[in-house]
Parts: structure tokens; C-alpha cells; sequence
């Protein structure tokens, strides 16, 4: 895998990731717990077990999202820094304009 431009690893990355947002991680171990403890509720034949883990499965689950997505919100993904407007020719590529842009006339002679 590569390092980017950064040199950073997929671990370093990951981690800076998590610290960045830590309630992510968090949903993701409460999402597998209950997967593990639905496979060993349905191992040991308890149906009733393993269907309040799938219930938990699906709140875990659905905590993760609005993390992802809270984090987002936050911490604005995709949204350039003020140093990165600041810089000369840097912030260009992130302006994105809601104008349609203006009609070229068509010369149709022929």
C-alpha cells in the first residue's frame, strides 16, 4: 500500500482517524460484540439470546452511522482549511461555483 505524498502507514492513518472521531471505533467493537455474542447465543440454541443481539446489532449499528455522520458535520470533510485559502494557488480546486457556466454561440454556417 502506499504512504501518499505523507509517507504515513494504514495504521498510522487509521489511528489518527479514530482520535479524530473515537465514538466510530467505539460503535464498530459494540457492532461486533453483539455479532459475537449472537453466533454464541445461536451456538448454545437460545433463540431468545441471539435475537436480542441482532437487536443491538442493529442500535450499535445505527450509533456508528450517526457518528460517521456527526463527524462529518463537525469536522467538515472536504472543507479546505483557512490555511490552505490563505496559500497562493492552493483552495482553487475546492470552489465549487452553482452557476451553469456561460453559453458559448455555436457558429452554424455551413
Amino acid at each position: 500500500m502506499s504512504g501518499g505524498s505523507r509517507g504515513q502507514t494504514a495504521s498510522t492513518t487509521a489511528l489518527q482517524k479514530a482520535l479524530n472521531n473515537p465514538l466510530v471505533p467505539l460503535g464498530m467493537l459494540a457492532t461486533t460484540g453483539c455479532l459475537i455474542g449472537m453466533m454464541v447465543a445461536t451456538l448454545r440454541r437460545s433463540s431468545r439470546g441471539a435475537q436480542y443481539f441482532m437487536r443491538g446489532r442493529v442500535v450499535a449499528q445505527g450509533f456508528t452511522v450517526a457518528a460517521l455522520v456527526g463527524g462529518a458535520v463537525m469536522f467538515g470533510i472536504g472543507a479546505p482549511t483557512e490555511a490552505a485559502l490563505r496559500a497562493p494557488g492552493k483552495g482553487q480546486a475546492n470552489i465549487v461555483s452553482l452557476t451553469p457556466p456561460p453559453a458559448v454561440p455555436q457558429n452554424n454556417s455551413a
